[in-house]
């Protein structure tokens, strides 16, 4: 078994050290916001991305006509999920194909829903596209989440809604969706004619017992129904530029070419590539050993919160490495970011980022790094939140 390597990134130019300043204000922040991880990817990846450098000529790069297919065989052995060649797309992100595909399954002013809290970017596909931004919460039952399918068919017909950005494990809220809730959302989708982008970005960080179910095993029939997912979260490429975009439908196919063309955008990166393939054909072992830590440090930070502050919900970590915290019976608006950045010295992703103010009070922390990072952050939390001079 392949143990992951931590590394120590401060001082490096990365996003999750190196924007401390221009986000929170601050440079001396231990940092758990961005979704990336604080672990070397797989020893194979590294090995491949050596001999390509070590060749030392960088020209222009055609990944070969098997590219594909241990993406494809990683997808059917790991999730049950047939995907052709010819089905898979090229984007350098996933955030970037869902600019594109709004684009392309929109027009100005249309209405777009996201089930709240959710992924802040989405907001960004929608608003920076000049579409319109439907939001429709998600049931909060003292942490867990579920779909209001009532709610949610009221606000499609009342909104005049085209088409739904999903989560799929959900990101911040930690959910893996059941078979039956996503039959009962795909066939509301349906029913309505929406098309339905889903974000499977995390399908494989599962550090629990629940079974991640593609969104299309569920749902055959929607010829708009579009998965999009990568290795990045699963083997920590993030910065390599590298997502599937899988797309069922040949005319829908036919869109997505027309417009990546005429974006003068033919194919990615040679690093991006070449990880990949190598990621989804060696790194499974490397996977494994991840997810335990993320589940042991998810726990942990449980147990030490539990002895200080043991009014804080944790939702329960169905899937990905983000935990959603609800810390509103401590504190909450302006004291709780006083409290997070001067106070603890902890840079996380806050609440309202995900929707608005009515999540105010919750954070989300990310679980992917070290346990002696995560035990001091929340013994700090805990102290601080638990003194006697501390006031919600």
């Amino acid at each position: 078994m392949e143990t992951p390597v931590y590394r120590d990134r401060s001082g490096s130019e990365c996003v999750k050290w190196g924007s401390l300043e221009h986000f929170f204000g601050r440079g001396d922040l231990t940092p758990f916001w961005v979704a990336d991880m604080d672990f070397c990817a797989p020893r194979a990846v590294t090995q491949k991305l050596t001999e390509w450098a070590q060749f030392g000529v960088f020209g222009y790069y055609f990944p070969k006509s098997d590219y594909y297919q241990p993406f494809i065989d990683w997808e059917k052995r790991q999730h049950g999920l047939s995907v052709s060649a010819e089905e898979i797309r090229f984007a350098p992100g996933v955030i970037p194909a869902l600019f594109w595909l709004i684009r392309i399954l929109t027009d100005p002013g249309d209405s777009v829903l996201v089930l709240t809290p959710v992924y802040y970017p989405f907001f960004s596909a929608i608003e920076s596209t000049q579409r319109r931004r439907v939001d429709c919460d998600l049931k909060n039952n003292n942490g867990h989440y579920t779909i209001d399918f009532d709610r949610l068919e009221q606000t499609i017909q009342k909104e005049k809604v085209k088409g739904m950005i999903f989560s799929s494990p959900h990101n911040p809220v930690g959910r893996v969706w059941t078979r039956e809730e996503l039959a009962q959302l795909t066939e509301i989708c349906r029913k309505h004619h929406l098309f339905l982008l889903s974000d499977e970005i995390h399908q494989d960080i599962i550090p629990g017992e629940k079974t991640q179910i593609p969104t299309s095993l569920v749902d055959t029939a929607n010829e708009r129904l579009v998965t999009l997912t990568s290795a990045s979260k699963t083997f920590n490429l993030a910065g390599l530029k590298n997502s599937y975009v899988i797309l069922r439908d040949e005319s829908l196919r036919k869109k997505y070419d027309a417009f990546v063309a005429s974006l003068g955008i033919q194919e990615g990166n040679v690093v991006g590539y070449l990880a990949a393939k190598t990621a989804y054909l060696h790194g499974e072992e490397w996977l494994r050993s991840v997810l335990k830590i993320i589940h042991d440090n998810w726990i942990l930070a449980q147990e030490i919160a539990e002895a200080t502050i043991p009014n804080v919900i944790f939702s329960p970590l169905e899937g990905t490495y983000l935990s959603w915290i609800d810390l509103s019976r401590y504190v909450r608006g302006e004291n709780l970011k006083r409290c997070l950045i001067d106070d603890c010295r902890l840079a996380v992703d806050f609440g309202e980022w995900f929707g608005g103010n009515r999540f105010d009070g919750f954070i989300r922390f990310n679980m992917a790094t070290s346990r002696e990072n995560v035990q001091k952050a929340f013994e700090t939390l805990g102290s601080v939140l638990s003194s006697p001079g501390h006031s919600v």
